[in-house]
């Protein structure tokens, strides 16, 4: 009897530490693996989607050359092929925050470049009084020289899409470094791999489906609303929502950002997932060791 009564009184200090064990958590390894592909979602979409369609509409509504507009990806390139070296060394302490920050610094750069459209207001009017006067003018080659490039306010706008491009390529830095190495560790080596093949799987269909929202909003006018004088797309001067995708890609990437930065810079898988790889050497430079032993034997 006294040793089933002290039983009774172990058991109830036994089962808070149960349940401890089975506590809900926010933090896990499925949950940043989401994160990480919303971020490869809005890094594929907003860079090799809607920068890329939205080029010639930016020559019309800016008044750009062919030269100035290939200098948007041109600028996210060279920031990419810049800032990577820099994550990689001084992101690796806490790659969560790492990721975090470069989605806040693309969030940031995809308003950047929509920015213009809510400041610079090119009209369809203006655009077609100054053909008029130009086709019009007495002194053609005079008057009309001074049409072609920047004006002031289009210097303002090409300067915030220049700025733009660039923190976009800033964020999208540490998608495919810190992000990955983090992925790397806390996914068991025997799990890991099929992690990586639904990222990039996705990283390769997010760009098409760029390409499809990018198309469905150049086909409306850039105000949302309905188009001046009854133009429409086949007009040369029509200008689309170009401006809606990067709004999307900047929600999606402030949200996903500020959900990163919550992360510790290690999980608890981290140390499972050492010690599986530790075994997993020790087991293969054995295997390594014991064939070089029977190759030698047999010479």
């Amino acid at each position: 009897y006294n040793e089933y009564k002290s039983y009774l009184r172990v058991t109830p200090t036994m089962s808070p530490d149960l349940n401890s064990k089975k506590e809900f958590r926010i933090f896990t390894p499925l949950f940043y693996f989401v994160l990480w592909c919303g971020s490869i979602i809005s890094q594929s979409m907003l860079v090799s989607g809607f920068l890329n369609v939205v080029i010639s509409t930016l020559q019309v509504e800016y008044q750009l050359n062919s030269a100035e507009a290939a200098m948007f990806p041109s600028n996210y390139d060279i920031t990419v092929a810049v800032t990577v070296l820099l994550v990689s060394h001084f992101g690796s302490s806490h790659k969560p925050r790492t990721l975090g920050i470069g989605m806040l610094l693309m969030a940031a750069g995809s308003c950047c470049f929509a920015l213009p459209h809510f400041i610079y207001t090119n009209t369809q009017e203006a655009r077609e009084k100054d053909q008029y006067l130009c086709d019009n003018s007495i002194n053609r080659d005079e008057d009309c020289s001074g049409k072609a490039g920047l004006t002031s306010d289009n210097k303002g706008a090409y300067g915030l899409l220049t700025l733009g491009s660039i923190f976009i390529g800033l964020g999208a830095a540490p998608v495919y470094t810190a992000g990955t190495t983090f992925c790397d560790e806390i996914f068991s080596p025997d799990k890991v791999s099929v992690y990586f093949g639904i990222s990039y799987g996705i990283g390769a269909a997010a760009p098409a489906l760029g390409f499809i929202l990018a198309g469905m909003f150049l086909s409306k006018y850039k105000t949302l609303g309905e188009p001046p004088n009854g133009i429409t797309t086949s007009n040369p001067n029509w200008v689309g929502a170009w401006w809606v995708g990067f709004i999307i890609c900047a929600i999606l990437a402030l949200l996903v950002g500020c959900a990163l930065l919550l992360f510790p810079a290690q999980l608890p898988e981290c140390e499972v997932v050492k010690r599986k790889k530790r075994e997993l050497r020790i087991q293969t430079e054995e295997v390594i060791e014991v064939r070089l032993k029977m190759s030698g034997t047999t010479t």
